[in-house]
């Protein structure tokens, strides 16, 4: 009938915000490991660029 049918939409309604929420959350964790890949991939070069030159100052 209507009824159930739209009882049915309404839960189909409700499982695809769940799923949104959850696209929204892994995207916003992706764009996180993204930044933390940028920086890994900076920061880590900068580092090797500047211990041996502190080393070379304290030597």
């Amino acid at each position: 009938g209507i009824i159930p049918f739209i009882i049915e939409l309404g839960g189909y309604n409700i499982l695809a915000s769940r799923f949104s929420l959850l696209a929204s959350r892994f995207s916003l964790l992706a764009s996180r490991f993204s930044l933390l890949a940028l920086t890994f991939k900076y920061f880590i070069p900068l580092s090797l660029l500047i211990v041996p030159i502190g080393i070379g100052a304290t030597s």
